[in-house]
C-alpha cells in the first residue's frame, strides 16, 4: 500500500501515532504489533528517532485525509493492528470507532471493516490484495 507515500510528512506521523494508540489500547505492545508498527514505518518512511518520538509523546496531531479512499486504509490498518495480537478486546474496536467519528466515516465502517478484513484473510488476501478487496465492498467509495 503505497497511497501513504505521497504524504507529507505530518500526516504519516499522525496516522502512526494513531496506530501506535491502536496498539497500545490494552496497555501494552504485543511482539506482533511492534512488528506490524515497525513495518508501517519503514512503508512510511519514518525513522527510528520518530518512531520513538511518537511512541513516548503525544506532541504529533492528528491529521485528517480528505480522500475516503485513504479514510479506509487508515481504518483498514488499524483494524489489523486490532488483530495484531490475536485478540480483539473492546476497547480496541471502541477506539477504531472513534477513529471512524474522527475521520468522519459512520461507525459502521468499524465492524465491517473488521469483518472484511477476517473474509480476506480466509480467502488468503494479505497486503494491497487484501486493502483491494476491501475496498471493493464499499462500493460506494468515490474520490
Amino acid at each position: 500500500m503505497l497511497i501513504f507515500k505521497s504524504f507529507s510528512k505530518k500526516k504519516k506521523l499522525s496516522h502512526f501515532r494513531n496506530l501506535a494508540a491502536m496498539a497500545h489500547t490494552d496497555n501494552h505492545f504485543d511482539d506482533n504489533e511492534k512488528k506490524l508498527l515497525i513495518s508501517l514505518a519503514k512503508k512510511y518512511d519514518i525513522s527510528e528517532n520518530e518512531i520513538d518520538l511518537v511512541l513516548s509523546e503525544n506532541e504529533i496531531n492528528f491529521i485528517q485525509p480528505t480522500k475516503l479512499k485513504d479514510k479506509l486504509e487508515q481504518i483498514f490498518q488499524l483494524v489489523l493492528m486490532m488483530l495484531a495480537d490475536g485478540k480483539v478486546l473492546p476497547e480496541e474496536k471502541a477506539f477504531c470507532v472513534s477513529c471512524c467519528q474522527n475521520l468522519d466515516l459512520h461507525d459502521h465502517v468499524a465492524n465491517d471493516m473488521l469483518n472484511y478484513v477476517k473474509i480476506a484473510d480466509n480467502e488468503g488476501y494479505d497486503g494491497d490484495k487484501a486493502f483491494e478487496f476491501i475496498l471493493s465492498k464499499f462500493s460506494s467509495v468515490r474520490d
